[in-house]
């Protein structure tokens, strides 16, 4: 469960106990891609309950908790704090009102006030601030906790898997080509297993791989089962995992640390600097500033084709829309009128640049030893795309590709 703060942080939460306050309030409740948007219409609390949750009894239970709060009377005595703060500091003739200087009765003005409209009108509002701010907003709030947005399901992981082929030549075999025998890998941010499967049919290997998505991580999961070599699946976000053993070789693919936010990214780095042996490797894929601003260019009208999910046909409208400095929503709309379906899917996409990049791994003690424009060696001027490799520094004793990894 998530909580959306009033300066719009974002945290993980607990679910409030039962009896926290006196009385139960409205919910504003709003579905919401991997959820539901819950807000506490008297105490303002705003939270993000997970299409996965189902704590202390189902969610009626946990809206429930959510609804409760303090009386009516001490929020009041609270307001009337504020207001003396509030009035000690306005111009004399507005203190001395008595209803504070604010329209709310008492005086000839505030009778002739339609208050049926204005409460109407701060409905609407209050459902415009929700739909364009909260709402919208929410994927690049989750981006904040290093996972991805809440909007995997079993439907979007089958159209990801499906979609996420060898686009760029070359990329399978680049990523084979780092592994020694015997090597013990580590990827971030699985996905639905395009590079893994490659890894998992490499015998010899020491596969582990982190993924919080629970529809990815049945996929993963069959892989696992199927593999020739040893495969750990770990269900989670990386600064969860738990470091026991040092990895000669991490990767992660762009989709992966587009999903950042800035001080993720500085997180992401020094642990992959300290999962890493000295002389271990760490490979990334990004796409090009200018690349995603031409792409964001491009997609400003939707793109609408058909394709086939595990035998059903589906119209898909992709679209991207800017939110900030190269900070993109990326939309997915997949629609089935023969199921009766309609899902939309909101990827964050927080794009750097190269040399941002390249000196958040310089600041973690990695050393970048090949940059490249795409898997097959080539470095380009304005390239669409950047292969990065770098290392570790290594020790007096260290090898390139040990034969022995006991230690």
């Amino acid at each position: 469960m998530l909580k959306i703060n009033k300066d719009g942080s974002i945290v993980e939460a607990s679910l409030p106990p039962h009896g926290r306050g006196t009385h139960a309030y409205p919910l504003y409740r709003k579905a919401v891609p991997g959820g539901l948007l819950v807000i506490n219409t008297f105490t303002d609390e705003v939270w993000f309950v997970l299409d996965s949750e189902d704590e202390g009894g189902g969610r009626e239970d946990i809206l429930s908790r959510l609804a409760e709060g303090p009386s009516p009377g001490a929020l009041i005595r609270e307001a009337e704090l504020t207001s003396e703060r509030v009035k000690s500091s306005l111009p004399y003739e507005i203190a001395l009102c008595p209803i504070g200087g604010y329209c709310s009765g008492g005086c000839r003005l505030s009778a002739e006030a339609d208050f049926q409209r204005n409460c109407t009108e701060e409905k609407e509002n209050f459902g415009r601030l929700v739909e364009t701010v909260i709402a919208s907003r929410l994927p690049t709030l989750v981006v904040g906790l290093g996972r991805a947005a809440p909007c995997w399901d079993e439907l979007f992981s089958a159209f990801y898997a499906q979609s996420r082929q060898e686009i760029l030549p070359g990329e399978l075999d680049f990523w084979r080509s780092l592994c020694c025998p015997r090597d013990r890998v580590l990827e971030i941010g699985a996905g639905s297993g395009f590079i893994s499967q490659a890894y998992a049919a490499m015998p010899g290997l020491t596969l582990t791989l982190i993924e919080p998505e629970p529809a990815n991580l049945s996929r993963l999961k069959t892989i696992s089962a199927t593999s020739s070599t040893s495969v750990e699946v770990f269900a989670g976000i990386f600064q969860d995992f738990p470091v026991n053993v040092a990895f000669d070789l991490v990767v992660t693919s762009w989709d992966t640390l587009v999903m950042f936010d800035n001080r993720t990214k500085e997180e992401f780095f020094s642990f992959v600097a300290k999962a890493l042996r000295p002389g271990g490797i760490f490979a990334t894929h990004l796409s090009s500033l200018g690349w995603n601003r031409l792409m964001a260019a491009r997609l400003k009208k939707p793109k609408v084709f058909t394709t086939n999910i595990q035998g059903k046909n589906f119209e898909v409208t992709y679209r991207i829309d800017q939110v900030g400095d190269d900070f993109y929503n990326k939309t997915i709309i997949l629609r089935s009128p023969e199921l009766r379906v309609e899902k939309r899917y909101i990827l964050p996409t927080l794009v750097e640049s190269l040399e941002n990049t390249l000196i958040r791994a310089s600041a973690a003690g990695l050393q970048l030893s090949r940059k490249m424009s795409d898997f097959l060696g080539h470095d380009v001027t304005d390239p669409s795309d950047h292969v990065l490799v770098f290392q570790k520094p290594i020790g007096p004793t260290s090898a390139a590709c040990p034969t022995d990894m006991s230690t």
